[in-house]
């Protein structure tokens, strides 16, 4: 524990990279820290709001980065009448899916309380690695962290009982699907993800980032986003989604479910896309 004697104490206090340092370059050695853990434990709360109505969905569990390996739990609200509330837990191992969900049992027509999905088995453009497994991998969004650019440091908070430095940030949503992309070196013909987004989004693909700073990992990242107006009817749409970082290189074991209570649903799945001309059906 810090003592707060003198100068010399409350600068034993201050959490590292406030002392004058280059924000980008401490941000960056944080980031990259942080990835080179090989496992943390994540939580996380997103919202949408606009136009009277709105909802929330929050989820926690391991990660295993290198693997890919995770196990996570998500909460989600009722999206309409019929639909009710529930959770969705999601196991990734040996670069298989494995959901466990009331509504995934209903959808399938199937008695196991699990489902599985073998991404490799899906097309190409269904995936954000070249195994496939990448677009269900939720370390996969902590990929993002490496482009940010326009560091500022803005401070300091206190989070989970320790010093934290705020950084502001900004990361180019265009810029960081490229990288995607050139990873999962996908095909011609699964299309063009960058320029899907610009349609969407416009030429301004940049979304503000704040991310916290303690004992040299990123323990929280915020990101709060209005969505533009054509894209939302003319109404003010935000979304904000808040993730919370611990465990850093903890040991997780994370293990598919029990077989006989599994039934794999990849080649239902496949078919399904493929019948309704999806492009990441495997032909």
């Amino acid at each position: 524990m810090c003592l707060a004697v003198g100068a010399l104490g409350l600068a034993a206090c201050a959490p590292k990279g406030s002392a004058g340092s280059d924000p980008s370059d401490a941000l960056a050695k944080a980031i990259q820290k942080t990835l080179d853990a090989g496992s943390l434990r994540m939580a996380y709360d997103l919202s949408m709001n606009g136009g009277g109505r709105g909802f929330e969905i929050s989820g926690d569990g391991e990660l295993v980065l290198a693997a890919p390996a995770a196990h996570m739990t998500v909460q989600f609200p009722s999206f309409g009448p019929g639909q009710p509330a529930g959770e969705v837990e999601m196991i990734l191992t040996d670069r298989v899916v494995y959901l466990k969900a009331p509504f995934l049992q209903d959808a399938f027509g199937v008695k196991t309380p699990w489902v599985s999905i073998d991404p490799t088995e899906l097309g190409a453009g269904h995936a954000n690695v070249p195994d496939g497994s990448g677009q269900y991998d939720p370390a996969k969004a902590l990929d993002l962290l490496r482009g940010v650019t326009e560091v500022t440091e803005e401070g300091t908070d206190t989070i989970g009982g320790r010093p934290a430095v705020r950084y502001r940030a900004t990361v180019d949503l265009a810029k960081a699907m490229h990288r995607v992309v050139q990873q999962a070196h996908l095909p011609t013909t699964a299309g063009d993800p960058t320029s899907e987004l610009e349609k969407v989004l416009g030429s301004n693909t940049k979304l503000p980032i704040d991310l916290w700073v303690a004992d040299g990992y990123v323990v929280r990242v915020r990101v709060d986003f209005p969505f533009p107006s054509e894209l939302a009817m003319g109404q003010d749409v935000r979304l904000v989604m808040t993730a919370s970082l611990s465990d850093f290189g903890a040991t997780f074991d994370i293990s598919p479910p029990p077989a006989d209570q599994v039934t794999d649903v990849t080649k239902r799945l496949a078919a399904h896309a493929e019948a309704a001309g999806g492009a990441w059906a495997k032909n």
